[in-house]
């Protein structure tokens, strides 16, 4: 009797085992799924605004160079809640280190929105010290 108690009772164990790795790994995988789903829409960002960019510099000289593109996002509770960043260093000439920056958002639909864009380094307006841009480097 008291080993089927014990049998019953590694049973349930197993089983309740089981099942947590089960959701582990369901919850594993919707992750990565949210994690691809914001680094598609980095790309989205900066696909858009790539030409944007490109106008900006060739309405000054043809001796501006793009050296750098980078691209990423501040998480947030969904991937349409994020705020994507894509920031351009540059040369004109006569300084090689040169940045512009674009801060987009990408909704469900994949459309972009330029929500603020200028000289300099790209800066999340979150306070909160944790937080920072995953930054991706092409």
């Amino acid at each position: 009797m008291r080993r089927s108690k014990i049998t019953g009772l590694l049973l349930i164990m197993g089983m309740f085992l089981a099942g947590c790795g089960a959701n582990s790994r369901s919850a594993g995988i919707e992750e990565d799924a949210v994690m691809q789903e914001l680094y598609d829409r980095s790309e989205i960002a900066r696909g858009y605004t790539d030409p944007i960019f490109q106008e900006y510099l060739d309405q000054y000289d043809s001796d501006c160079e793009i050296k750098e593109t980078s691209f990423g996002f501040e998480p947030a509770e969904t991937p349409a809640q994020a705020q994507y960043f894509v920031e351009y260093q540059y040369s004109n000439g006569v300084s090689d280190d040169l940045k512009y920056f674009y801060q987009v958002q990408v909704d469900d639909n994949h459309k972009c929105i330029v929500l603020k864009e200028g000289e300099g380094q790209a800066e999340m307006e979150t306070s909160t010290e944790d937080a920072e841009i995953e930054w991706l480097t092409q």
